[in-house]
């Protein structure tokens, strides 16, 4: 007679105590995971947040009437913006004062530079530098109207032209590309934020962009979503382009190493392409105005005073010609 007993089937109906346990493992995989993504977010995170306390997006932008144009700066903030809302040291009317030469300027943060040396008034920004020296060296009325806006893609500035910028009749635009301006920055969705909740929208914003490609993939894939519409920008800028005088300004961003500027070596030849005057500043600057080229005191994106300067001393000479002429040349 055996005494063996046979074995049954084990019963893997999982318990309460066992729901509450792997539910509690999951939970904590997530936390581990989403605080090893803030540990590579962190001094970035720090960066861009550390000098906000003086000058927070939420503070001086309103929510803009333009359709897809999230926010716009609010008009007559003291040094920082006039009665048209744009970034001037000075009240300005829409319409142009005889014998004045505009030139208009469009771009995201790095001009705007919300987060750096603008935000003790725009004198220190390219655009008010690039006015100062161009009228010092013509002797003649010169207006640079700056309309950048943090955060905004190379389409939305191009939509922003057409719905304030032309009113100004500018004889020159010029667009101040970013590595990052193929695309919006989400944040842009919730204007309205107040400064607690920008922080953490910024943090979520932080993490969600290290899980997604990084910048350098998106220029590196010619058949992708994002170099599709870099191509499509660059098209209806050339098509404007016949009728107004427009060009793109490469600004190098990051590293003062021209290896590490995937953005540069593909707007220039989409510039070419599309018929559109190119500026490359990387190729421009001195080593001398490289030897100063450091990021703003908050990061290393945005540009310092040092930077400022030198931008708007490659752009005096470039356009120095055209105001002393009165028009601008035909590109190249």
């Amino acid at each position: 007679m055996s005494c063996l007993v046979q074995p049954t089937e084990p019963d893997l109906t999982p318990t309460p105590r066992s729901r509450w346990r792997t539910a509690g493992l999951r939970l904590l995989l997530v936390v581990a995971s989403t605080a090893a993504g803030l540990a590579v977010v962190a001094p970035l995170l720090r960066a861009q947040l550390a000098g906000h306390t003086t000058r927070l997006p939420a503070d001086d932008l309103q929510k803009s009437d333009v359709p897809g144009i999230p926010w716009l700066w609010k008009a007559n903030l003291r040094d920082f913006t006039n009665n048209q809302g744009l970034q001037m040291p000075y009240d300005i009317t829409t319409a142009k004062p005889p014998g004045t030469f505009r030139i208009l300027v469009l771009g995201d943060s790095v001009t705007s530079n919300a987060f750096g040396p603008g935000r003790h008034g725009v004198r220190t920004l390219y655009p008010a530098q690039l006015e100062h020296q161009l009228a010092a060296l013509t002797h003649k009325p010169v207006q640079v109207l700056e309309l950048a806006v943090p955060g905004l893609s190379l389409a939305q500035e191009m939509t922003l032209l057409q719905a304030r910028g032309l009113a100004f009749d500018p004889d020159v635009v010029l667009f101040g590309y970013c590595y990052n301006d193929p695309i919006e920055t989400d944040i842009l969705q919730f204007p309205n934020l107040d400064t607690a909740h920008l922080t953490a929208a910024l943090a979520a914003q932080a993490i969600e962009n290290y899980r997604r490609q990084s910048v350098v993939d998106w220029y590196a894939e010619p058949d992708g979503e994002v170099m599709r519409k870099l191509r499509d920008s660059f098209a209806q800028l050339g098509a404007w382009s016949k009728q107004r005088h427009i060009a793109v300004v490469g600004l190098p961003v990051l590293t003062r190493d021209r290896a590490k500027q995937p953005h540069l070596a593909v707007i220039e030849p989409l510039a070419a392409a599309s018929g559109v005057a190119y500026v490359d500043l990387f190729d421009a600057l001195t080593p001398a105005d490289l030897a100063q080229w450091r990021g703003s005191p908050n990061d290393d994106l945005h540009l310092n005073e040092a930077g400022h300067a030198a931008i708007a001393h490659v752009l005096a000479r470039k356009l120095l010609p055209a105001v002393q002429a009165g028009a601008w040349p035909p590109p190249r």
